[in-house]
């Protein structure tokens, strides 16, 4: 469904990456950063169409991510935001170690490399393990004195463990870790803030939404999904997306200005499509990813080309709505097969139903008038070419019954093999 913009996307990401491998991070040409390039390298790597022609430039990225971990001291497993600090920051070291996670199922001869990626995820494991807070959240880097746990970090923290399949009903870590999350929720409307004590609001309900779902720690079903559904939708600003070309308003019962910027539509998305959900709320949303897309093929933070609003950033929200237009793809396409085969099989049972009545009249004649205009009609047909009518309408009819009813086992034995 939106595979040019993907694709354009990722051409994007491609065009602005360094000699050095990495992808910058405020800006086109600016210095490359190490948390723009493990997004980078994980949403490519998540995408449908990895061709073989985008391996020079993933291999580049994981060569940097190894190269820029930080190898001794306490930080010693840690990634930098950027090339140019030390400080240890644990949203890049989760990005970091989903990339490379990732990066290990495309290498399929080179062992020795594998086991290089794989102790620089053990040691990204260490790093953010002896962090971790006692609430069970992350700070953003704990080396600057401010080692307050907030839900940006511990969010993109929890990515690392998802990716190497650590949920909260086998890993500690990760239960903890949802559990400081599900503190932030406002029992009231259901939604959740990124601060304890602080109103709620889109962006971050979106985002926390979906790493519980990501862990396991809750299912599309649970209440505390579904009201956070309804939150989102509940709060009237979120229609302005569709009215404006960036995001700056004030939230309800907010004490002052919130400006969600281009990630809020996108972390929607994401989440509907986590929840299964397909309808004209993500096509609205998919609809304003596209006219916000720029014509290189990126996205900046503002949904804008005014600098005032869009901060310099592109690289960031490129990688965030290339996934989510990747989530959408898939649960776009898995709802278009469903409905496909249901229209299919309404097709075939009412063929099925017409041939019966058409060879019941051949066949099994009732006394009906000759005058009936509907014997009257079949009459004038040319013998020849009502028995083809008949063959044919009832071969394709078997034939389609047949492949469905093929179809539909296959389908269940699928799904049952992935249940397990």
């Amino acid at each position: 469904m939106y595979r040019n913009e993907i694709l354009r996307g990722i051409d994007f990401l491609i065009s602005v990456q360094n000699s050095d491998g990495g992808i910058p991070g405020m800006s086109m040409t600016g210095t490359s950063a190490c948390w723009t390039t493990a997004e980078a390298l994980e949403t490519v790597l998540l995408s449908p169409y990895l061709h073989m022609t985008y391996h020079p430039f993933v291999f580049k990225m994981i060569n940097f991510l190894l190269d820029t971990q930080i190898k001794d001291g306490n930080n010693k497993g840690a990634w930098p935001e950027y090339i140019s600090t030390n400080n240890a920051q644990t949203i890049t070291t989760g990005h970091a170690i989903a990339a490379l996670r990732l990066s290990k199922d495309i290498i399929v001869d080179d062992a020795a490399f594998v086991q290089i990626i794989q102790n620089a995820i053990d040691l990204g494991f260490q790093y953010l393990s002896r962090v971790q807070n006692t609430d069970g959240g992350w700070s953003i880097e704990p080396d600057d004195g401010n080692n307050e746990s907030r839900a940006f970090s511990t969010i993109f923290v929890l990515r690392g463990y998802i990716r190497n399949g650590f949920y909260c009903n086998n890993t500690r870590s990760v239960r903890d870790a949802c559990n400081y999350l599900k503190t932030l929720r406002d029992n009231k409307t259901g939604g959740f803030s990124k601060n304890q004590g602080e109103t709620p609001d889109t962006c971050y309900t979106a985002r926390i939404v979906s790493v519980l779902l990501q862990t396991k720690a809750c299912n599309k079903k649970d209440k505390l999904v579904t009201s956070a559904i309804k939150f989102i939708f509940q709060d009237k600003t979120l229609k302005a997306l569709f009215r404006i070309k960036h995001e700056s308003y004030v939230s309800d019962n907010s004490s002052g200005m919130v400006i969600f910027h281009s990630n809020t539509p996108i972390d929607v998305m994401e989440t509907l499509c986590l929840c299964d959900i397909y309808d004209r709320r993500v096509k609205r949303l998919g609809m304003w990813i596209l006219h916000t897309q720029e014509d290189n093929g990126g996205w900046y933070l503002g949904g804008s080309r005014d600098p005032n609003i869009n901060e310099g950033v592109i690289t960031w929200t490129t990688n965030e709505a290339v996934y989510a237009l990747s989530c959408c793809n898939k649960a776009f396409s898995e709802r278009y097969v469903d409905k496909l085969q249901k229209r299919a099989s309404f097709f075939a049972k009412g063929t099925l139903v017409f041939v019966a009545i058409i060879i019941g009249l051949i066949l099994y004649p009732i006394n009906l008038s000759d005058s009936n205009t509907l014997i009257v009609w079949w009459n004038k047909i040319p013998e020849g070419i009502r028995n083809f009518l008949c063959v044919t309408v009832l071969g394709g009819t078997i034939l389609n019954t047949f492949y469905n009813i093929i179809y539909e086992g296959l389908k269940k034995i699928f799904k049952g093999g992935d249940a397990d």
